[in-house]
């Protein structure tokens, strides 16, 4: 950890000179104001070495509060989420360990964290995914150092391959896969909603790999009619979701650019459009970095 802290140290050096020189107002608020949370989301790639998801953590967590990720899974993958002035959410586990989180301590501290199993169906792999079951989801509530508001954030990786080829419905050839994933967000959904039960939190934040294209008015249909009664009703494609797609999908013959990562948020709004990370070799996704503005 040596070289990182170093590495780190030079970092937050250019980027507090950074601020210094072009210290706008709101480039001051999207950087140190309480009423935003910058946050990353990367869909990570279970087979990279740790180095090069170590190497692209340190460039999301350069300039951002919170960074949320699938396809964590080990031990070693997840130390990579551990950082001087950060705090790390993970359990260990190959269906436990799916999804992890890391926030700045300096902004947020740890209320209270669980993960949760989603869905006990299991599912025939495909090509491109080995999985037969669902993982856990990771949740967390944390608190704002400056404000004491309350933010509750869950991460998941729901099951691929539910879509048709052509992206127009669920799939009618797997339908044990179409079958987990419904199942899955029935659970991920009430386990929110008791967590949201238990602490009260300002804001929700459901995010990560949702493996549906969101770009699709049924798909936005479908979510919103399973996640609105937590206030979460923003499902709207002019905003607040990145342009372009977090997935270049190579299937079926040709290149769909699909949006299938993405934040789903009640009780906050985007300060501004999120947009995608590009080139990043420990995701096989776009990555989207999106600044929230807390109410």
């Amino acid at each position: 950890m040596t070289f990182r802290s170093t590495v780190r140290r030079w970092c937050l050096l250019v980027t507090t000179l950074a601020v210094v020189l072009v210290a706008t107002p709101q480039a001051a608020g999207a950087g140190t104001g309480d009423g935003v949370i910058r946050h990353v989301h990367s869909s990570g790639r279970f087979d990279v070495p740790r180095r090069l998801l170590e190497k692209d953590l340190d460039r999301f967590m350069a300039d951002s509060d919170l960074v949320t990720m699938t396809e964590v899974h080990n031990t070693s993958r997840a130390s990579a989420l551990e950082e001087t002035g950060w705090q790390r959410f993970w359990r260990s586990g190959a269906h436990r360990g799916e999804c992890g989180m890391s926030w700045r301590t300096s902004r947020w501290t740890l209320v209270t964290g669980a993960t949760a199993r989603l869905t006990r169906k299991t599912f025939r792999t495909a090509g491109n995914d080995k999985r037969k079951s669902v993982g856990f989801a990771a949740t967390v509530v944390l608190r704002s150092v400056a404000s004491g508001r309350t933010v509750l954030v869950s991460v998941a990786h729901m099951p691929s391959n539910v879509e048709r080829a052509d992206g127009r419905g669920w799939s009618h050839d797997a339908r044990d896969r179409v079958a987990a994933y419904k199942d899955a967000i029935a659970g991920w959904k009430r386990h929110v909603r008791a967590m949201v039960g238990q602490q009260a939190p300002d804001v929700v934040l459901v995010t990560g790999d949702w493996n549906l294209d969101l770009k699709r008015s049924w798909v936005r249909r479908w979510l919103r009619g399973k996640w609105d009664d937590l206030g979460i009703t923003d499902l709207d494609w002019k905003a607040p979701f990145p342009r372009g797609g977090t997935l270049d999908d190579h299937r079926y013959g040709r290149t769909r650019k699909r949006l299938i990562d993405a934040t789903l948020m009640s009780g906050a709004s985007y300060s501004w459009a999120g947009h995608l990370q590009h080139d990043i070799a420990s995701s096989d996704h776009n990555p989207y970095r999106e600044t929230i503005a807390l109410p």
